[in-house]
């Protein structure tokens, strides 16, 4: 099968904005002027109406598999315009990422071409129209769209292969973001209406509101000053200095309680400008969902309205003020909605993480009592505190405060954490411990599973061996088959750092400490998205459809008479490990819902 690289310029300005619209509202009321094609060899590139019998006839030949950088914005021009190709598209960013390389033209060409891409002149096009350039700008323009396709194929060539599985995984990420999910609306009007009232009696509140912008720290300062009131330097709710004050003095916990009110409330209200904005007139916001936007694990982020960072609780718009009355809310989540005649089957992986951990440093005798069925708390127990109950019980017996602490030392040790930072844990997570009492908890933790802090160890030691290698690249071979690698391995004040991306040096792709415990958490979050990959191309595979992916958690639309059967499907194929990860107990729990919840 041959390729097609193919690559559109298209008008953009201020208001109408792919990054603001989203791809299909922005194919919708832009316009495409230029197209460049590359097969076999030739590249050429012309005006849509010049182009158009040549891209027709190429979209029929079957053996033809088109490609594009960014292929669903490519994808969704073409198919706006020509006939679709038959075969599927192929995305050079996601390929580029598959490998750890940057997710960008420019950034890729430089890794494997060792070249720069200049963008400079599609910068300029900004609020500018190609028909209303003069002709010499317009070859220009062509010759740039030239350009990008001949560097995309030389990059597409020089890079080695996906895996055939990885292929299966970006092409259905691509999917469901084209796919989209519904909106509810009419509740997305009325829960703005329900903010506004929020962010105008918060404003009311705020004692300088008349005089000076409602979140001016400055006037938080004088007025504080005027009051012999102490002032927080931060106003974050993690700001442990802030709620000490705000416990102390009763005046400034309402003045910064409506600051806060005032802040959620407007950013809220922005929230929802942008979901309206991306929505389409037929009620359907497509996704922006990214294969492999964290590099080294491989888990999904998201752009524009960011799905997989919805509120986990409602948020109090107004609260109750008698008895009988229940407080106002509003919940992002559930403006999420399954379409008509479909439900939400919604599934989360049961701490899957330390079981994948405990897996991969071989501790048998946990997974063991997990397949007699008992919790991953419970088999933890039995190893680590010689508990001797029954599956079930232990929560009863523990009750609730030990087995909170004991539930923060399974999920919260693991990686290597020590006991400044299980103090902070413990307590994020509803514990208070002393700190010799949390250093006792973390020492009867590493004493007590060696064959975790082996892993640690082992995993330290390729560390050290990467740094002194001429190359500083650490690549480990994963249970899938493929790679987790590590470029520009070197010494700092902490011990070791890394980068994610080759040849990207920024904040994002540096691991500023780099040791056992980190390496750990990486390859055991590798090792999990990697299990929920393979079920969520699995569930596509057996006609369950899968709205979108959060962390551990998958979001099914399934059909509303055959939801009982769809879930059982479902619960086998997320509990049938992948080939490579025979023996792993993997749990799953969740339930029907008319719209996302959690």
């Amino acid at each position: 099968m041959k390729e097609a690289i193919v690559d559109f310029e298209t008008n953009y300005d201020k208001e109408v904005s792919v990054v603001d619209l989203g791809t299909p509202n922005y194919v919708r009321l832009s316009n495409a002027y230029v197209v460049g094609v590359m097969v076999d060899g030739e590249a050429r590139c012309g005006e849509i109406k010049e182009m158009a019998e040549f891209c027709g006839n190429l979209a029929k030949d079957p053996t033809v598999k088109p490609v594009a950088a960014n292929s669903n914005f490519d994808q969704a021009w073409w198919e706006s315009l020509f006939e679709p190709f038959k075969p599927d598209w192929h995305c050079l960013l996601d390929h580029s990422a598959f490998h750890q390389f940057p997710r960008n033209l420019a950034g890729l060409a430089g890794v494997v071409l060792g070249e720069k891409v200049d963008k400079s002149l599609r910068d300029d096009m900004k609020g500018k129209r190609y028909e209303d350039l003069p002709k010499e700008e317009q070859v220009q323009l062509q010759e740039y769209c030239l350009n990008d396709v001949v560097k995309e194929a030389e990059c597409l060539s020089r890079l080695a292969p996906m895996s055939a599985f990885e292929e299966r995984v970006a092409a259905h990420t691509r999917m469901i973001s084209r796919r989209g999910v519904a909106i509810n609306l009419d509740l997305v009007e009325s829960d703005k209406t329900k903010l506004e009232a929020m962010r105008f009696d918060a404003f009311k509140k705020i004692p300088w509101h008349a005089d000076e912008k409602p979140l001016s720290y400055n006037a938080l300062v004088k007025y504080c000053n005027a009051r012999n009131i102490p002032v927080p330097k931060s106003l974050a709710k993690t700001d442990e200095e802030c709620a000490d004050l705000m416990t102390d003095n009763a005046e400034l916990s309402e003045v910064v309680g409506q600051m806060r009110r005032f802040r959620r409330a407007n950013a809220m209200i922005k929230k929802i400008a942008t979901l309206r904005e991306r929505t389409t007139p037929e009620g359907i916001l497509p996704l922006e969902i990214l294969y492999c936007a964290a590099p080294h694990t491989r888990r999904w982020s998201s752009k524009g309205f960011n799905i997989q960072n919805l509120d986990k609780e409602p948020l109090i718009t107004r609260a109750a003020v008698s008895e009988g009355q229940e407080d106002e809310t509003v919940w992002t989540r559930s403006w999420i909605v399954p379409r008509p005649g479909k439900i939400f089957l919604i599934r989360d992986y049961s701490q899957v993480e330390p079981r994948v951990l405990n897996w991969l440093a071989g501790n048998d005798e946990l997974l063991e009592a997990m397949r007699l069925g008992y919790s991953y708390y419970e088999a933890y127990a039995r190893i680590a505190r010689d508990w001797k109950g029954a599956p079930g019980t232990i929560k009863a017996e523990y009750g609730k405060q030990k087995y909170t602490l004991l539930k923060n030392e399974c999920l919260g040790l693991g990686y290597g954490m020590g006991a400044d930072k299980f103090v902070n844990y413990a307590a994020q997570n509803g514990n208070e411990i002393s700190f010799e009492a949390a250093k006792a908890v973390v020492d009867g933790f590493r004493a007590g599973n060696t064959k975790v802090t082996k892993f640690w160890r082992r995993l330290d030691g390729l560390i050290v061996t990467a740094a002194r290698d001429k190359s500083r690249h650490l690549a480990l071979d994963m249970p899938s088959g493929d790679l987790l690698q590590y470029f520009n391995i070197r010494t700092n004040s902490r011990g070791y750092e890394g980068f994610v991306t080759k040849n990207d040096f920024g904040q994002q792709s540096r691991q500023p400490r780099l040791w056992g415990g980190t390496l750990a958490e990486n390859v055991t979050q590798r090792a999990a998205r990697d299990i929920l990959a393979n079920a969520v191309v699995n569930l596509e595979a057996a006609g369950i459809a899968v709205a979108f992916h959060c962390h551990d958690e998958v979001i099914c639309e399934v059909d509303i008479d055959n939801k009982e059967d769809a879930a059982a499907e479902a619960d086998r194929i997320l509990k049938t490990p992948p080939e490579w990860a025979e023996g792993l107990p993997l749990g799953v729990e969740g339930d029907f819902a008319e719209a996302y919840t959690k």
